[in-house]
């Protein structure tokens, strides 16, 4: 459980210091296969609609959004791996877990079939991604411990608490 609130932490609170609003974040899970969710408001509708992101094919706003997605999802791992004194390492060959599946379709939604531009782009997002979680280290630590205790939260009181806590 424990883990689990740090993991869905790390992925609200970098979805809100990118300035996105929060949807909610539960470590009682709903979800079938999920023991956490946590939900933001991040892909434009334009982008829930087809299935090429490539930069030269979509605009410099949805770029920005797809790669701001991908460092949401990676902060979940990240926060987990930061809490154990680990470092958080994805092999785009053999993801772990259905959010690495998702992951890894993403960045090749973004970069097409050249594995090599799709390593660089998961090289660069992770380390954004790495930096955001330990730069937001306590307010992860005190999202966590929060929904530790009361086991979910709507989207304004986490984004209340989180923006008490950037103040």
């Amino acid at each position: 459980m424990v883990e689990t609130a740090y993991h869905e932490s790390g992925h609200a609170v970098v979805a809100r210091v990118l300035g996105y609003d929060l949807l909610g974040i539960s470590i009682d899970s709903d979800v079938e296969g999920k023991l956490g969710h946590s939900g933001s408001n991040v892909l434009p509708e334009s982008l829930k609609q087809t299935s090429v992101w490539r930069k030269d094919a979509v605009s410099a706003d949805e770029w920005n959004a797809a790669c701001d997605d991908v460092v949401i999802h990676l902060a979940g791992a990240t926060a987990e791996e930061h809490l154990r004194a680990g470092t958080y390492v994805l092999d785009p060959n053999e993801p772990r877990s259905s959010d690495e599946t998702e992951i890894v379709g993403r960045i090749g939604r973004m970069c097409g079939p050249g594995y090599e531009a799709q390593d660089r782009l998961l090289v660069e997002l992770t380390a954004k991604s790495r930096a955001l979680v330990e730069q937001h280290w306590e307010t992860i630590d005190a999202v966590a411990k929060a929904l530790l205790e009361r086991t979910s939260m709507t989207g304004p009181e986490t984004q209340d608490l989180i923006n008490a806590l950037s103040s």
